[in-house]
C-alpha cells in the first residue's frame, strides 16, 4: 500500500501520524469488506471532521462514499432495530450524515430523510415516555440512550422547534419531584426495580445520578442550550436552577477542590450526606463533567456569580496533578480525550486562563504518549474490570468513538476547530 496516500495539512506531526494510522487501517478495513455498519457510522463522522486536512479529497469522498452504501443498506434493514440513541441507535446514524453534509456539501436528501424518519420515531418514543413517568429508567432520559441525547441532535439542527419544545417539556416534567411516602424528591430518581441487578442490591431504594453520561446534568445541558437559543418552554428555568441547587446542596470541598457524588443513595438524598468517593475524574462521571454542566447553565441564565463558581472549579481540575484525575485511559468516556474536550470547549469561551491552555497542552502530549503503532487504530483503551472478586486490566483495541481511536481522535482534532460530532455527543 502506498504509505503516502494521505497527506494532511496544517496539523502538527504526531496529530499527522495519529490521523496516517488510522486512515490506512480504514483502507484496509474497507479493501477487505470489513466495515460494520456502526464502524461505517462512526468512521465518517472522523473523515469529515478531518476533511479539511486532507490534501487528496477525492480519497477521502471515496471512504465516505463507499460507508454511505453500508449505512443506507443497515437502515434499509433495520439493523438499528428501532433503537434511536445518540450512542449506537438512529440519532448518531443522523450525526453521522449531518457531519459529512457539513464538511463535503453532499448527501443532504439522505439526511433530510433521517431526519424525518427520527423526528417521527421521536413522537412515538415521546408518547411512550409520557405513560412510564413516575418509573422512569436512566435509559428514558440520559444522553447515551435517552431523550437527553436526541434533543441534543435537535438542538444542532435548529429546525422542528415543535418537537423539540415538545421534548424539552418532557424534561422539563422529569426534572420536577414527585411524593414517595411524604417525601419529595426528583422524578429522576431511579426506583429499585429499574436497576440492573448488581444496583438493585446496593441500593434497594432506588437512587440518584449526578452524573453527565447517565445522570441529570445532561438534562441540564439541554435545558440550559435551548434556553439559550431562545427555545423556551413553561417551567425551564425553574427546572434548570432546581438542578443547579441540587448540585450546590451536594457538592464536597476536600483539600481545594469540589466533588460530587456519582451516585446518590434514596436515604443520602434524604439526609444530604455528603461523602467524598473516590472516582475518576473523566466526562461520564467526574466533576469536571458536572462543572462543564453547570458553566453551560449559568451561559444560558447570564449568572455571573454561577459561571464563576463553575469556571473555578474546572480551572481546579486543571491545576491539580494529573495523576489526581485517577484515568488510565486515553478514551472519551473514561479517559484522557474526554478532559481534553471539555477544556478545550472552555478556553473557546473564556480565552484568558494560562493554566488551563497549559493543562490542555499536557493532556496532549499524555494522549499522543498512548500512542501505540501496534494497535489496530492507533490507540488501546485501558479499564479496570472485576473479575473473580479481583480487579483486573481489560484492554481493548476499538475504532468505537466513546471509547475508542475515533473519539481519542476528535478530541485532538478540537483542538484545531469546533467538532460538531463530539460536542453534540458529549453536550460541552
Amino acid at each position: 500500500m502506498n504509505k503516502n496516500i494521505f497527506i494532511f495539512k496544517v496539523i502538527d506531526n504526531e496529530l499527522s501520524k495519529i490521523l496516517h494510522k488510522y486512515f490506512e487501517k480504514v483502507q484496509i478495513d474497507t479493501l477487505t469488506g470489513n466495515i460494520t455498519f456502526y464502524k461505517a457510522v462512526t468512521m465518517n463522522m472522523v473523515i469529515a471532521e478531518s476533511y479539511g486536512f486532507i490534501e487528496s479529497k477525492s480519497i477521502a469522498d471515496e471512504l465516505i462514499y463507499n460507508n454511505m452504501k453500508i449505512i443506507r443498506k443497515g437502515l434499509m434493514e433495520n439493523t438499528l432495530i428501532d433503537e434511536m440513541a445518540l450512542f449506537g441507535g438512529l440519532t448518531e446514524v443522523a450525526l453521522s450524515v449531518y457531519t459529512v453534509n457539513k464538511h463535503t456539501g453532499n448527501y443532504e436528501k439522505f439526511l433530510e430523510k433521517i431526519n424525518i424518519l427520527l423526528t417521527s420515531k421521536l413522537l412515538s418514543k415521546m408518547d411512550n415516555l409520557n405513560k412510564k413517568i413516575q418509573s422512569l429508567e436512566e435509559v428514558d432520559y440520559d444522553v447515551i440512550s435517552g431523550l437527553s441525547g436526541v434533543t441534543s441532535y435537535l438542538l444542532l439542527l435548529g429546525r422542528y422547534e415543535e418537537i423539540t419544545k415538545r421534548a424539552l417539556e418532557l424534561l422539563v416534567h422529569i426534572c420536577s419531584y414527585k411524593n414517595i411516602n411524604g417525601n419529595v424528591i426528583p422524578n429522576w430518581h431511579i426506583q429499585q426495580k429499574n436497576l440492573d441487578i448488581e444496583n438493585r442490591t446496593n441500593y434497594p431504594n432506588g437512587y440518584i445520578n449526578l452524573g453527565l453520561a447517565h445522570g441529570i446534568a445532561g438534562p441540564l445541558v439541554i435545558l440550559s442550550k435551548a434556553y439559550k437559543n431562545g427555545i423556551i418552554v413553561k417551567g425551564q428555568k425553574e427546572a434548570i436552577l432546581n438542578i443547579i441547587n441540587l448540585y450546590n446542596k451536594y457538592s464536597i470541598r476536600s483539600e481545594g477542590y469540589t466533588y460530587w457524588p456519582m451516585i446518590l443513595s434514596f436515604e443520602e438524598y434524604l439526609s444530604v450526606v455528603k461523602e467524598k468517593t473516590n472516582v475518576r475524574d473523566g466526562w461520564c462521571y467526574g466533576g469536571i463533567g458536572i462543572a462543564r454542566a453547570i458553566f453551560i447553565a449559568s451561559n444560558a441564565l447570564m449568572d455571573n456569580k454561577m459561571q464563576e463558581w463553575a469556571y473555578k472549579i474546572i480551572e481546579e481540575r486543571a491545576k491539580m496533578g494529573i495523576e489526581e484525575y485517577n484515568l488510565i485511559s486515553p478514551t472519551l468516556c473514561h479517559g484522557y480525550a474526554g478532559v481534553l474536550s471539555i477544556l478545550a470547549n472552555t478556553i473557546r469561551e473564556k480565552e484568558e486562563s494560562l493554566l488551563i491552555k497549559q493543562r490542555i497542552n499536557h493532556i496532549r502530549k499524555k494522549i499522543i504518549s498512548m500512542f501505540d503503532e501496534t494497535s489496530k487504530y492507533g490507540f488501546i483503551d485501558v479499564e479496570l474490570r472485576m473479575d473473580n472478586g479481583k480487579y483486573i486490566l481489560d484492554k481493548q483495541d476499538t475504532y468505537l468513538f466513546i471509547s475508542g481511536a475515533s473519539g481519542i481522535i476528535l478530541a485532538l482534532l478540537s483542538l484545531y476547530h469546533e467538532i460538531t460530532s463530539l460536542d453534540t455527543h458529549l453536550l460541552i
